[in-house]
């Protein structure tokens, strides 16, 4: 769990790092196979100890869409979530 950017002890979302307004990186796979299946840059909205609600922008509809990532999900291998500043 060490490799996890941003995921404390119990696990939890560091709300000191994840902060309204936090640019991040977002990667998406499929929990059957670990393929990738988005690849996307978002803003931190709002973040809990177990869940992350962040802005993205959708090409296909030309608009931002919320979505809402909890703890399960980063710790599961579902999405993985970096900095901006380290993905750059």
């Amino acid at each position: 769990m060490d490799n996890l950017v941003g995921v404390v002890n119990k696990p939890q979302f560091d709300i000191n790092t994840f902060q309204s307004g936090t640019p991040i990186h977002l990667k998406q796979f499929a929990l059957s196979n670990g393929h990738p299946l988005q690849n996307f840059y978002a803003l931190v909205d709002s973040c809990t100890p177990l869940v992350i609600k962040v802005w993205a922008y959708n090409k296909s509809d030309n608009d931002f869409d919320q979505l809402e990532i909890d703890i399960k999900s980063v710790v599961g291998g579902e999405y993985e979530i970096n900095l901006m500043m380290d993905a750059l």
